[in-house]
C-alpha cells in the first residue's frame, strides 16, 4: 500500500497503489488531486478490509 506522486502533463496527482491480498492478487489504482484525499482514501480502506492470514507463518498483516 502506497501514496505516489505522479506528475502528467504538467499537472501533479497523488495515486494510491493496493495489492488485495499480496503478490499476485488483485490491484487498485487510484489517482487524487490532493494528497490529503489519497492518504484519506488510503486509511478508509485499511478499516473497510480485514486482516489477512499468511497460513504458512501464522503472521497477520494489515
Amino acid at each position: 500500500m502506497s501514496v505516489r506522486k505522479i506528475t502528467q502533463n504538467n499537472q501533479v496527482r497523488w495515486e494510491v497503489y493496493v495489492l488485495s491480498s499480496g503478490r499476485g492478487s488483485k490491484r487498485l489504482r487510484r489517482r487524487f488531486e490532493t494528497k490529503a484525499e489519497a492518504e484519506s482514501f488510503l486509511e478508509d480502506y485499511k478499516a473497510r478490509t480485514p486482516a489477512t492470514v499468511n497460513r504458512k507463518t501464522d503472521v497477520i498483516t494489515v
